[in-house]
This record gives structure tokens, C-alpha cells and sequence, in this order.
């Protein structure tokens, strides 16, 4: 079985069977995965991970923050502004 496949909307997932998040084959967004190792704790429910820099394959903690959704959604319609 493979470790780690890109989903149809281009975030990478990786396989971590028993993750509380994990689909029913073992797989969990990495970005997500990342930032809860770099927070030391679970994202926040509903919560977003954001990557600073825009690229979704760019999943190295450096590049992770948690954001609410309103304030994730700020970031991007002023991205999309530009």
C-alpha cells in the first residue's frame, strides 16, 4: 500500500493508520498532521492550516499556522484580490 498519495484538491495525504482523523483507509491531510506535531496538540474544531506561503505541497511546520476559518478566509480573498 502506499504511504502517502496527492488528493484531487492537490493537498498531500499521508498514511497514519490509528490518527483520531484518519479516513477509513488510514490517510490524513499532512499539512494538518504537521501543524498538530509543531502545536503539540490537535488543531482547534473547525479550524484551518494554513500555508504561509501558498503552496499546499509546502508542509514543513515553518510553514503551518492555525486560523479560524473567517480569518483564513480573509487570507485568500485578498490573495485573490492581488
Amino acid at each position: 500500500m502506499k504511504r502517502s498519495y496527492i488528493n484531487e484538491d492537490g493537498y498531500r495525504q499521508r498514511r497514519i493508520p490509528g490518527h483520531p482523523n484518519a479516513s477509513p483507509n488510514g490517510f490524513v491531510p499532512e499539512h494538518r498532521h504537521n501543524l498538530e506535531q509543531k502545536l503539540g496538540r490537535p488543531i482547534k474544531q473547525g479550524y484551518h492550516a494554513h500555508h504561509i506561503d501558498g503552496n499546499k505541497l509546502n508542509n514543513k511546520q515553518s510553514n503551518l499556522v492555525e486560523k479560524s476559518p473567517s480569518a483564513h478566509a480573509r487570507i485568500h480573498a485578498k490573495q485573490r484580490k492581488k
